[in-house]
C-alpha cells in the first residue's frame, strides 16, 4: 500500500483539534474497547505526484483496535491507545503477526521463533496489491521509542459525533517488488478458516484482503515477496478535521527535468534526504528541496507536482485533477502546481455505531536508496511527493473485557 509516510514533526499538516482537553474518568460504565472497520468504498488514497499509484491503499476488511483510557462528561470524550486485539466473537482474525513470516500470529516478539527470527511482533492492516507498480505492502504499527507511552496509536475522541483526533499514528510500510499473492476460492473471508488457496505457494488460506475483482483478494496466509524497502508514514496528527495545503513560494524547488525551477509540495531534506515542506522541517544546516543536496550514490531524488506535461485540470470541487496532454500522460491522475489541495475528514453519529472519517496530507518520503528496484518504485509512484488521503472507518463501542 502506498499509505499510506515523513513525520508529523515535517510540518505537513494544517490540524487544529476541536477535542476539549481530558480530565479523569468518572465512575460510569463508559466502553472499555472501540472496534474499528475500514471502508474503502468511502475512503481516498491518493500516494505521490506520478499519479501512477493513486487509488492504491487500505483494502476492505482492513481493521482496527483501540483501548478507552479515561472518558469524561458522560462518556462522551474519551481518550484510547492501541492497537490491541478485537473481540474475537466478532472478527475471529488476529492481526497481531510477525513481520517475516506475517502467517505467524503473536504477541511478544519471542513468539517470532528463536532470535525473534521472523519478527518483530506487529499489529498490521491485510497485504495490499498494487498492480500499476508491481508491488506488494504490509502497513504495520510501530511502537514509539524513548519515554512515555509505547502505544503506535494515541487519540481521543467524541463518542457524540464521531470526532477524532490522533496525535499518535505511528505506521511503517514493508514494500516488494513483486505482486501479492491472490488467496483463490474462500468462499467465507476472515473467518479464521483457511477455504482457499495461495496463487503461488499453495499454501491454505483465508481471504483477509479482497480485492477489487473475484479474483483479487490477499492473505495473512500468503506470504508477500521479500521485503525491499521500510519506510516511516508521518500520519502523527491524522483527524477527522479537513487539512489544507496552499502552494506558495516558500515551498520547495521541483527537480525533476520537466518542473525545474518550479515549486513543490514536498521535497527531501539535503542532508538526509527525509521528507520536507519547509527549510525549517530540516535540521540545522541543511535545506528543503533535494536540489542543494547529495541524492544517493546511484540514482537522484526526482521532485514534482504531476506527470502531465502541459495541464493538470484540477477541480477545487472534488479535488481531483487529470492530465491534460497529447501524449501517454493524458488522462493519469494528478495534483496542480498551484491553488491549493485539500484532504477532507468528518464525521457522523447512528444508533449503532459512529462514522469517522479521518485525513490528511503527508508527503511520502523516498524509497531511494542507492539501488535499483526501491528508485524505480519512486519513479513510478512519484516520490518523494505529496500523499493526500481520507481513510472512513465504522466505530463501535465494546463494553466488557
Amino acid at each position: 500500500m502506498w499509505l499510506l509516510a515523513a513525520t508529523c514533526a515535517l510540518g505537513c499538516k494544517t490540524h487544529e483539534s476541536r477535542l476539549q482537553p481530558l480530565g479523569d474518568a468518572p465512575e460510569l460504565a463508559c466502553p472499555t474497547y472501540l472496534d474499528l472497520e475500514f471502508s474503502a468504498k468511502e475512503s481516498r488514497f491518493d500516494p505521490g505526484w506520478s499519479g501512477r499509484t493513486h487509488g492504491v491503499g487500505l483494502t476492505d476488511e482492513s481493521r482496527l483496535s483501540v483501548k478507552i483510557d479515561e472518558c469524561r462528561d458522560e462518556c462522551r470524550r474519551c481518550k484510547f491507545h492501541g492497537p490491541v486485539r478485537g473481540d474475537p466473537a466478532k472478527t475471529p482474525v488476529i492481526t497481531q503477526r510477525c513481520l517475516k513470516k506475517i502467517s505467524r500470529i503473536c504477541a511478544t516478539d519471542d513468539d517470532c521463533g528463536p532470535g525473534n527470527v521472523d519478527g518483530p511482533c506487529r499489529f498490521m492492516f491485510p497485504p495490499i496489491t498494487s498492480t500499476q507498480s508491481g508491488t506488494c505492502t504490509i502497513a504495520y504499527f510501530e511502537p514509539q521509542r524513548g519515554p512515555g507511552d509505547p502505544s503506535p496509536v494515541q487519540g481521543s475522541i467524541d463518542l457524540a459525533t464521531g470526532e477524532a483526533d490522533m496525535p499518535v499514528l505511528n505506521i511503517q510500510l514493508s514494500v516488494s517488488v513483486g505482486a501479492c499473492e491472490d488467496c483463490l476460492g474462500d468462499r467465507v473471508h476472515s473467518d479464521a478458516i483457511a477455504g482457499g488457496t495461495c496463487s503461488v505457494s499453495k499454501a491454505a488460506c483465508d481471504v483477509n484482503g479482497p480485492g477489487a475483482t473475484t479474483t483479487s483478494a490477499t492473505s495473512f496466509d500468503c506470504a508477500p515477496p521479500a521485503g525491499v524497502s521500510t519506510i516511516v508514514l508521518g500520519t502523527s496528527g491524522t483527524s477527522t478535521s479537513s487539512v489544507v495545503w496552499k502552494m506558495d513560494p516558500d515551498r520547495p524547488r521541483c527537480t525533476s527535468m520537466q518542473a525545474m525551477g518550479k515549486a513543490c509540495w514536498c521535497g527531501v531534506c539535503s542532508d538526509n534526504g527525509l521528507p520536507c515542506t519547509r527549510n525549517t522541517d530540516c535540521p540545522v544546516g541543511s535545506t528543503c528541496g533535494a536540489a542543494q543536496g547529495p541524492p544517493p550514490a546511484k540514482f537522484p531524488w526526482v521532485a514534482a507536482n504531476n506527470s502531465c506535461p502541459d495541464k493538470c485540470n484540477y477541480n477545487t470541487t472534488t479535488q481531483r485533477g487529470t492530465c491534460v496532454t497529447t501524449d501517454s500522460n493524458n488522462g493519469l491522475p494528478c495534483f496542480p502546481d498551484t491553488g491549493t489541495i485539500t484532504a477532507t475528514g468528518g464525521a457522523a453519529v447512528s444508533k449503532e455505531f459512529l462514522t469517522s472519517r479521518l485525513a490528511n496530507l503527508i508527503c511520502m518520503p523516498s524509497f531511494n536508496n542507492g539501488e535499483p528496484i526501491p528508485a524505480f518504485v519512486d519513479i513510478v509512484g512519484g516520490f518523494p511527493g505529496p500523499f493526500l488521503f481520507e481513510a472512513q472507518f465504522r466505530v463501535e463501542k465494546r463494553f466488557g473485557p
